[in-house]
């Protein structure tokens, strides 16, 4: 358990996360490529770090090496993609198109 004073946290608070990348896209290399944005994140995609898949990742966590896996699936970054570039078109075609 974490002991508090006032607001700060006296032990690390850091957390043993997996970085399982099924979509081998943009959006699994983005998240490491910015560890200052997951601070209290460790071992997230570290240089020489291993690998995982599902399965592995499963039994990492139920023998206490990490405490929880994200796992960015397949086609993630292109359903990203798809949607963003629904929403344009759909702000474009309002702007173009007023009242319809």
């Amino acid at each position: 358990m974490q002991k508090r004073d006032g607001n700060s946290i006296t032990r690390d608070p850091s957390i043993p996360v997996l970085l399982v990348d099924e979509d081998q896209d943009t959006l699994g290399a983005k998240i490491p490529a910015r560890p200052q944005r997951f601070e209290y994140l460790q071992d997230l995609h570290q240089p020489g770090r291993e690998t995982a898949d599902r399965g592995c990742a499963r039994e990492k966590i139920a023998k206490g090496k990490y405490n929880v896996a994200v796992i960015i699936p397949k086609g993630a970054t292109a359903t990203i993609r798809h949607k963003v570039q629904v929403m344009v078109t759909q702000v474009v075609s309002g702007i173009m198109m007023p009242g319809r």
